[in-house]
């Protein structure tokens, strides 16, 4: 089960596939009803921040099996009263980025429910994808770090350009390069996976100045998970 591999002596990249599925399977309220028992059940605190989201569900039943298993967990509960930040300007949101502290831990169930860890990875062990974000606090700075996430157009990171390819049989293909010799490239796309295109077979190549990454893909969070967002990525350390 999912939390059967979350203890603490678990290998990063089973915990990151454990995170991947509680993402999925968080989807079902009766998933997360078995889930928020079973985590009260055993004591169990991998999902401690998933828990403390379902306290404000507007599923009843959810939200007092959530309560029940705060109390049973002894977690410390919060409100969260800040705007989304649909209703907020860019620089609005990285202003009050710079000043504001969030929780770390929330971060890291943002970054799960924001769907980030479709593209980017944190842990050296798993399968890379697009740009890893395990040491992001070591070349990103947090203010650089908002703007990246918020307008991810703005700053593209060195080699994940996306390449725009038209072969010969008139296939369109994109995907970021990982290796460019003499005689062909070889090209990942958003899902990991790799291939080899032999440059006698290509008709024309060019880069995309738009990021894989969609802008607006926080404007549904909050300014107290986008901040928390930030704490998660800046606690990261490989």
């Amino acid at each position: 089960s999912v939390l059967a591999v979350t203890c603490k002596r678990t290998r990063p990249s089973a915990r990151t596939i454990a995170s991947k599925e509680v993402t999925r399977q968080w989807k079902d309220p009766l998933t997360r009803l078995r889930l928020i028992r079973a985590s009260a059940m055993t004591g169990n605190h991998f999902l401690d921040n998933w828990i403390l989201d379902a306290v404000h569900d507007p599923d009843t039943e959810l939200s007092q099996a959530a309560k029940l298993a705060v109390g049973v967990l002894k977690l410390k509960t919060r409100r969260d009263e800040t705007p989304k930040l649909a209703q907020l300007k860019n620089e609005q949101v990285i202003a009050e980025a710079l000043k504001a502290k969030g929780d770390a831990g929330h971060g890291e169930v943002v970054f799960a429910k924001a769907n980030c860890n479709a593209c980017h990875t944190v842990h050296q062990v798993d399968k890379p994808i697009g740009p890893f974000l395990g040491n992001i606090s070591n070349t990103y700075r947090r203010k650089e770090l908002a703007e990246a996430i918020l307008l991810p157009d703005k700053t593209i990171a060195q080699g994940f350009k996306t390449n725009i390819i038209l072969d010969v049989d008139g296939r369109l293909l994109a995907g970021y390069v990982t290796e460019d010799s003499a005689d062909q490239v070889v090209m990942r796309d958003k899902e990991g996976k790799e291939w080899i295109q032999p440059k006698e077979t290509i008709e024309s190549r060019r880069e995309s100045a738009i990021s894989s990454m969609p802008e607006g893909l926080m404007k549904e969070f909050s300014l107290y998970d986008f901040v928390s967002l930030l704490d998660y990525l800046q606690s990261l350390k490989n």
